[in-house]
């Protein structure tokens, strides 16, 4: 009769306080409601007491990372690699989840998880790029993933990729502020470092076209036109400003 050896073990443990009274009944009785009665829920709750009382309980460990890992609960395991384990398992562990879940949506929350952990916890920054990469596999025009790789793909000298995660900041953004600065750096980047002189004076005519202000911007409107050989549209765009109020 186990629920009756469930409610015998039950009380004697909540007459106890010593850690060595405890840790053999807590045992049992993890094992009673998991392989017998088959109540994961309250076998959860018996297994964490067992690590309260004996944190390097392998049994207890086992159990919690297995039942949170067939329930999909990042917070139990999240609380497991924290309290009694490292945060590089933790990364390893919910890295080689990700394939498990079959919602894009789920996939790509679980891999904005893993990047914050590589960036302000494991301290390396670069290895988030894959997971925010990843996020991008999913949804190609995700503006947070692409926000987040801008600065790590300066700090790794990705410039190609730089200018893809750009373009996507830039059909996101509203402000002219904001797009005036996303249209110089890319007008810069495809100059300096992709060597697309053609990209590099297009981007910088949207400059011209929504925001100009200044005769600087104008001079250096004129100088990407002389390096790309786009005279006739550079002419244009100064008679339409000419003729302009």
């Amino acid at each position: 009769d186990y629920p009756k050896l469930v409610d015998i073990l039950e009380r004697r443990l909540s007459q106890l306080s010593e850690p060595s009274d405890l840790i053999p009944l807590l045992d049992k009785l993890g094992l009673v409601l998991t392989a017998r009665l088959k109540d994961e829920s309250r076998a959860l709750g018996v297994w964490k007491r067992l690590l309260e009382v004996e944190p390097g309980h392998r049994k207890a460990q086992n159990e919690v990372r297995k039942r949170a890992l067939a329930e999909k609960d990042w917070e139990t395991l999240e609380w497991l690699y924290r309290s009694y384990g490292t945060i590089a398992e933790l990364v390893r562990t919910l890295d080689s989840q990700v394939k498990s879940l079959s919602q894009p949506a789920e996939k790509v929350r679980l891999l904005f998880t893993i990047s914050g952990l590589w960036q302000n916890e494991m301290e390396q920054p670069l290895r988030a790029i894959k997971s925010l990469e990843g996020i991008l596999a999913l949804d190609s025009r995700n503006v947070d993933a692409a926000k987040s790789l801008i600065p790590l793909y300066e700090m790794g000298q990705k410039w190609s990729p730089l200018s893809d995660v750009l373009e996507i900041a830039l059909s996101d953004a509203r402000e002219a502020s904001e797009r005036k600065e996303l249209l110089m750096r890319l007008s810069s980047l495809y100059e300096e470092k992709l060597r697309n002189p053609e990209q590099a004076f297009f981007s910088y005519v949207q400059v011209f076209k929504e925001s100009f202000s200044s005769m600087d911007e104008a001079n250096e409107l004129e100088r990407l036109a002389a390096s790309s050989d786009n005279w006739d549209t550079y002419v244009s765009l100064s008679l339409i400003h000419i003729s302009e109020p």
